[in-house]
């Protein structure tokens, strides 16, 4: 999926007409022409839109609090939270009661939704496309008989809501950089590290419809020129082959869940990561990344990767970072600050302890 598809962009763009089509449309029309601006250009444009919309929200606020609207005044004050900077909220925020309809589901296509979103410090992103839920989603796989199917992409959780706000944070970390993101679902973070500056951003998954709505969010953040997506099998040797030294840096959440896995996924960081790899093949686009990597910084390769602190499988974790010291890495793990994923209701929160696995590679 190479940079191809805002499959959803907009109740009545481009998106609007695909799906009321049922998805017939030549997905190769949808392009990022339209992007036009550059990256400074575009990041002094959102952060003078991110503050005239904070003073249209604070004076709408204003008003629902005059004429006694005090359940609009609530919803108004969370986006002027989510949004301001000076404010202590930390994750990603969805209004969920304002999401747009974008697709029923059909035997073509799962159930979607257009869900306005803020994250503090990243202006850009102001709306993701998801399924409703991953009930909702399962609903719909079982009705397509495909029982294998994993719904849990429909979700954003707060281990990728934690690294997205420490890459928010961080942002040097990923600025002028090949970044790769690995199980990106829904594709939260590798589209903030995009907004924050990264050169070139890969979105990696085993589930096709999940990376269409990361592209979809990718285009809606106007990012869309440095985000790509790949449908892949880490374990194949056309992997190795194709993608070898091809990131300066790899980000990852919730995605150590197998003991049987650990040390391969490891192996395979490393093989993204070391410029070495490259005289097996390198990446997929070299006209887009092999240059790239001039500049960052430093010499060094990175990988950062969050998962809930309360292990899926006990000692899981230090049996990863020991495959990671085994390839050569320097290993840190610290205790993020923790971060909420803010849905339902505008009340209900979904709050998670995360650790950052920080592996460093010199090259």
């Amino acid at each position: 999926l190479r940079r191809p598809t805002a499959a959803f962009v907009g109740a009545s763009g481009w998106a609007g007409s695909f799906l009321r089509s049922g998805g017939r449309e030549d997905m190769s029309t949808a392009t990022s022409d339209n992007i036009s601006n550059s990256s400074s250009n575009s990041s002094s444009n959102n952060s003078n839109s991110n503050a005239a919309l904070l003073q249209t929200l604070k004076a709408e606020k204003a008003k629902a609090v005059e004429v006694e609207d005090y359940l609009l005044a609530a919803k108004l004050k969370d986006q002027i939270e989510a949004l301001d900077d000076g404010s202590t909220q930390r994750g990603i925020r969805l209004f969920l009661h304002d999401a747009v309809p974008l697709h029923s589901g059909d035997w073509r296509f799962p159930p979607m939704q257009e869900v306005p979103c803020a994250l503090k410090g990243v202006p850009q992103l102001t709306k993701i496309i998801k399924p409703p839920d991953a009930d909702t989603l399962w609903q719909w796989y079982e009705e397509c008989k495909n029982l294998d199917a994993d719904p849990s992409w429909a979700e954003l959780w707060p281990s990728a809501s934690s690294l997205a706000v420490a890459l928010q944070e961080r942002r040097e970390m990923v600025q002028g950089r090949r970044v790769m993101e690995l199980g990106a679902g829904l594709g939260l973070v590798g589209v903030v590290a995009a907004c924050v500056g990264a050169s070139n951003v890969t979105l990696m998954d085993r589930e096709p419809y999940a990376l269409h709505c990361a592209m979809s969010t990718a285009h809606l953040a106007e990012v869309e020129d440095r985000v790509q997506a790949a449908v892949v099998d880490w374990s194949t040797r056309e992997f190795e082959e194709r993608y070898a030294g091809s990131a300066d840096c790899v980000v990852a959440s919730d995605v150590l869940y197998d003991p049987n896995t650990v040390e391969s996924l490891a192996r395979m960081i490393a093989m993204l990561l070391l410029p070495t790899g490259r005289e097996n093949g390198g990446s997929a686009d070299s006209s887009d990344t092999t240059d790239n990597s001039k500049n960052s910084s430093d010499n060094t390769r990175k990988l950062w990767l969050t998962d809930p602190k309360a292990e899926r499988v006990a000692g899981l974790q230090k049996k990863f970072v020991a495959a990671l010291e085994s390839e050569g890495a320097s290993v840190t793990v610290t205790e993020l600050t923790p971060t909420t994923v803010h849905a339902a209701c505008y009340s209900e929160e979904c709050k998670g302890e995360t650790v950052l696995i920080e592996a460093t590679w010199k090259c």
